[in-house]
């Protein structure tokens, strides 16, 4: 056999299955190992972009690697959007590229470029990849792979990346004599306990203990411990939002999303707790706010991380670190916890009573010629059963959903949060898909973030999957209309009148074969929505909200005369409270 069919023989044999990518005539004889593989499952996509965000969302559901397949040049360099996402978010994926013959590239030279579509690939990825190579005719293929293989899985996970050229695919397969084994890191560092007592005994003597759970908690694998931590520990917790469907939002103890898009409750509670457990969160700007040396600024802080960069680059003062896998460090608390500890009532009771008085599902007035997005996710959530995958765009369909959707058991909710790139929604919920289908696919995105990888809807038809479809139609970028009107009151490449145009997408969706709806009011909404879900055909629904609907609760930044920003503590959203309840809330809790 050839390199190509042994590197591809090798990725099947450790579990690797499915394969996202675009043929190219740089990876002509991988594409052809491809097609001799029974045993892999080849998505064929219409964008290098697409096939590594839906090589990203695979893994999320499955917590198997998934393949991205890319050509040379303008193959690889499309696929850097994808890859960074999963490279900021933690996600493990085997790129494999086809590169030029080797006596063609410019590596090592100051040469721009000698082969047809070459680009030196390895310089691009080395700073967003785990471990990148390109592999020569003398390297070591079995060690290489074993290596960037075992590299993607352990510590902090994340991307590797395989260039192979043209004259290496071809040339035939010569396993070493000399057998090089690469030693895997140990992810499981022993867990002091010493400081495992000492974390007892602070949740102990807290009065206002409060975990936040982070994605890491999913990529440890660690969901069933941490349900295990909250019935032996009694802790309230919040969650980001790639850890919002680790737990049912029904759940006694949960008590939202925080952030600068969050819940009031969830940002009350984070700014008045006295001890903050931070399990697998790498406290991104989003969730602290702008304000990170208020950052929960009563609390002790117990960190828990792989990553052991993520405790220490903002300098947040912590009583205790822990770099260590999540799952790791809750069998070890869990195995310790000898006796189940008393809930703190008083804390609990006051956090139930203050998410009552907060109702934000109620705050949103009925429109007669529109939808309201956020009742729309609210009523969304209520209709579907339990048994899906939702995948988010960026933008509106991102922050409404992360704010109102209620999630329910064995449901799955995520975007690509860290790089936040729009278009992720359709290549996000094709890999979801084959990841899992005996769930319903269900993707919700913008009208401006679906523009940026339309060209899958003939994916979805190829590959005949039921998905619905839901596009939050608000007349153009959202988000940045609102940020434009509040700083400069004139836009710029937001909507139709300021240059940013888009098609009538339902008439795309019916040319490529799609049943369509359009709902523009609220009149009844939730059966409506039910009869969409409902179906077995796959269905684009078009949302027709306000063009300039406000996006709250959000923590709202305030540009000074002289061009510098004021932002607003976490817990102080717009629209705003006023000072004076402001203050008898944070006292009211401060004081449990």
């Amino acid at each position: 056999m050839n390199n190509s069919e042994f590197i591809i023989n090798f990725l099947q044999k450790k579990g690797l299955k499915t394969v996202f990518g675009i043929t190219g005539g740089g990876a002509m004889f991988l594409n052809e190992a491809f097609r001799k593989q029974k045993n892999l499952n080849f998505i064929f996509m219409h964008h290098e972009q697409s096939a590594a965000m839906a090589a990203e969302a695979y893994y999320r559901i499955k917590k198997k690697p998934a393949i991205l397949s890319v050509t040379s040049g303008p193959g690889g360099t499309n696929a850097v959007t994808g890859v960074i996402g999963a490279w900021i978010d933690s996600i493990p994926m085997f790129v494999i590229s086809g590169q030029v013959e080797s006596k063609d590239m410019i590596l090592n030279t100051k040469t721009r470029q000698i082969g047809i579509q070459e680009a030196n690939i390895k310089d691009i990825i080395k700073s967003i990849t785990k471990y990148s190579k390109v592999l020569t005719k003398n390297s070591d293929i079995e060690f290489e792979l074993s290596k960037a293989y075992k590299i993607s899985k352990e510590g902090r996970p994340g991307p590797v990346w395989i260039d192979v050229p043209l004259d290496v695919q071809s040339k035939k397969f010569v396993k070493k004599n000399v057998i090089k084994k690469f030693i895997k890191n140990n992810n499981k560092i022993e867990i002091n306990n010493n400081k495992i007592s000492k974390t007892l005994k602070l949740i102990r003597n807290s009065k206002r203990p409060l975990i936040l759970i982070g994605n890491g908690v999913h990529i440890s694998e660690a969901e069933k411990k941490f349900h295990n931590f909250l019935k032996k520990t009694n802790i309230p917790f919040v969650s980001t939002w790639n850890a919002s469907d680790i737990t049912p939002s029904d759940h006694n103890l949960y008590f939202g999303r925080p952030g600068l898009f969050g819940n009031r409750i969830a940002n009350f509670a984070i700014q008045s707790c006295d001890l903050l457990l931070i399990l697998g969160s790498r406290l991104s700007v989003p969730i602290t706010g702008y304000q990170m040396k208020n950052f929960s600024p009563f609390s002790k802080k117990i960190f828990v991380d792989v990553d052991k960069k993520e405790m220490t680059k903002r300098k947040f003062k912590s009583t205790l670190q822990f770099n260590n896998d999540v799952g790791n460090f809750l069998k070890n608390i869990n195995h310790n916890i000898l006796k189940k500890f008393t809930q703190k009532k008083l804390w609990l009771n006051k956090l139930n009573k203050l998410k009552k008085y907060l109702d934000e599902d109620n705050k949103y007035k009925k429109n007669k010629n529109f939808i309201n997005s956020f009742r729309f996710i609210n009523s969304l959530s209520t209709v579907l059963g339990g048994e899906e995958n939702i995948v988010t765009d960026m933008g509106t369909s991102f922050t409404c959903t992360m704010q109102s959707f209620k999630i329910k058991k064995n449901q799955r909710l995520f975007t690509s949060s860290g790089i936040a790139a729009m278009g992720f929604g359709l290549p996000g919920i094709i890999g979801a898909y084959f990841a899992d289908k005996k769930k319903q696919p269900i993707c919700i995105s913008g009208d401006g973030g679906l523009m940026f990888n339309l060209q899958e809807f003939q994916t979805i038809i190829n590959y005949k999957i039921p998905l619905k479809l839901f596009i939050i139609n608000n007349g153009g970028y959202l988000t940045m209309k609102l940020m434009q009107q509040k700083n400069f009151k004139k836009f710029v490449g937001a909507d139709n009148k300021s240059g940013l145009t888009l098609p009538e997408f339902l008439k795309v969706a019916k040319s490529f074969g799609f049943e369509t709806v359009k709902l523009n009011n609220e009149n009844n909404l939730n059966k409506n929505l039910k009869k969409i879900v409902t179906s077995k055909k796959a269905t684009v629904c078009e949302i027709i909200t306000a063009p300039m609907q406000e996006l709250v609760p959000r923590v709202q930044t305030q540009m000074n005369k002289d061009g510098t920003f004021q932002p607003a503590m976490l817990d102080n959203m717009y629209p705003f409270l006023g000072v004076e309840k402001l203050n008898e809330i944070r006292k009211d809790l401060l004081d449990s």
